[in-house]
């Protein structure tokens, strides 16, 4: 591109960031965050002009600013806050569908009873960690615990090769394990389906991008590992979007001769899930959603605006001026990032977003307390490559990298910290209804008591609470846990 049709894609970006901003301090400040469709949709064209110059303007490798030793460091670092975050919560109850899975795998034989799910892989990890633990759910946190630094450590491989940087790949590993959207996931016991299918797909990236020439056996061991994710959680057909996707951003599909037997065996794989899937259980006619123009725009927009503002909204009453700096922040390294010329890997991460929330459709949704935020959870992959990428073009970065990398370590830990706040009570009201079902008290009354003193955040149904700020407590599962504390089971 010629140097006059840059500039006019400046001038472009320009007029649409300046909008955008306008909007984000319109909207909060003197709206106090109420119409933010109005940031949405200056966004959407802010990234319409921005799209170009990320596409055409050239790019170039940039050299690492922190020593890989330094760069250990604040990985260990965003480590050890992590742990401190989540390992208060190794006793948590099980909560809400929990139960309801206790009560359907007892033996080895229930595992292939799929009802309208086909995740005989989760339900042979759940059984196995029932059996370990009793009916405990101590194994199922330190699994999940254990899971997702699992999934960091491979992000950071990926990320590895793919920025050719140790700082930037730390980067990435940091902004992963801390995602603040990750509590539905890894501590409770039912996303570990969310963890299973992250981790076999994460680790078949690994495997299949091992080496630029692609050998049978990785390819075997690539499609082993698909089918794992697969038997997991239906959400991993995404590997048809995600595989491909690491052979351009990585090789620029120059993989050797077995790549055209890849593809294959790529096809062939889905056709044969699809095939057993729909023998064993059908679609559900609603999964379907008609891609009006509204669905389209929350689609693309629901994902980037809670990673970029990452709280439950119910757990702490910010004041509008927080997510206006944020947003603002967000919008002004997007836009440094795309006119200093990021170059076209920066759509990787956008584009790993989209492949795997796609698959969710009308199921896709995230709510303000952030239920169902696991269907974010490999998203955040995504996400913290598009981090990372934007982070690594800030100006005088022998400074800007580490101030935004220990920036970014702390945030992220403080939003997460707010976010678990609302589980710590979701324990401690699970654990008074069953000690209220065992002494045989009124579960309606002990329902209202905790109504007074927890308020309006604990949403009470047919007197048994069901939610608490976005965690779910029995909007499933309630039944079944009267009957494994009546009969004396677990």
């Amino acid at each position: 591109m010629n140097g006059k049709a840059l500039l006019g894609l400046k001038r472009i970006a320009w007029a649409a960031l300046l909008w955008a901003l306008g909007n984000t301090l319109y909207v909060y400040l003197v709206l106090g965050g109420t119409r933010t469709f109005r940031v949405e949709s200056a966004v959407f064209l802010l990234v319409a002009a921005l799209l170009p110059l990320v596409w055409f303007a050239p790019s170039g490798s940039t050299p690492a600013v922190l020593t890989d030793k330094a760069s250990r460091s604040l990985a260990l670092v965003a480590g050890g806050l992590w742990l401190v975050a989540l390992s208060p919560f190794v006793t948590l109850p099980f909560l809400s569908d929990d139960y309801v899975f206790l009560a359907s795998y007892r033996s080895l034989p229930d595992v292939v009873n799929v009802g309208h799910f086909f995740r005989p892989m989760f339900a042979a990890a759940f059984l196995m960690l029932a059996k370990l633990g009793d009916g405990a759910p101590l194994p199922f946190h330190i699994a999940g615990l254990l899971l997702h630094a699992t999934n960091a450590g491979f992000v950071y491989v990926l990320a590895r090769r793919f920025f050719q940087r140790t700082d930037v790949a730390a980067l990435s590993f940091a902004v992963f394990l801390l995602n603040p959207l990750q509590a539905e996931a890894v501590l409770w016991a039912s996303g570990l389906q969310d963890l299973l299918w992250a981790a076999f797909m994460l680790a078949a990236l690994v495997v299949y991008t091992g080496c630029q020439s692609l050998t049978g056996g990785r390819l075997a061991g690539t499609l082993l590992l698909v089918v794992c994710s697969l038997l997991s959680k239906e959400t991993a057909v995404s590997f048809v979007l995600l595989l491909p996707l690491a052979d351009w951003a990585l090789f620029r599909m120059k993989r050797g001769s077995v790549l055209p037997a890849a593809y294959l065996g790529f096809v062939v794989t889905l056709a044969a899930y699809l095939f057993v899937r729909g023998r064993v259980t059908s679609i559900e006619a609603a999964f379907y959603s008609a891609p009006t123009r509204y669905f389209l725009q929350k689609f693309f927009s629901t994902p980037y605006k809670f990673f970029a503002q990452p709280w439950n909204v119910e757990a702490v009453d910010l004041s509008p001026v927080v997510p206006c700096f944020i947003t603002i922040i967000v919008l002004g390294a997007v836009f440094w990032a795309a006119n200093r010329g990021v170059g076209r890997s920066a759509l990787v991460g956008p584009a790993v977003i989209l492949a795997s929330t796609l698959p969710v459709y009308s199921y896709f949704y995230v709510a303000a307390d952030l239920r169902a935020s696991r269907y974010l959870y490999f998203a955040s992959v995504g996400w913290a490559l598009l981090a990372a990428q934007t982070v690594k073009t800030l100006p005088a970065p022998r400074l800007s990298f580490p101030a935004a990398f220990g920036s970014i370590v702390v945030c992220s830990f403080v939003f997460l910290s707010v976010n678990l706040t609302p589980w710590r009570t979701a324990g401690e009201v699970v654990d008074a209804v069953s000690s209220a079902i065992v002494s045989g008290n009124s579960v309606a009354s002990e329902s209202a008591e905790l109504r007074r003193r927890y308020g309006d955040g604990l949403e009470v149904k047919d007197g048994v609470p069901i939610v608490y700020k976005g965690v779910y407590l029995f909007v499933n599962g309630y039944p079944e846990l009267r009957k494994i504390l009546t009969d004396g089971e677990r």
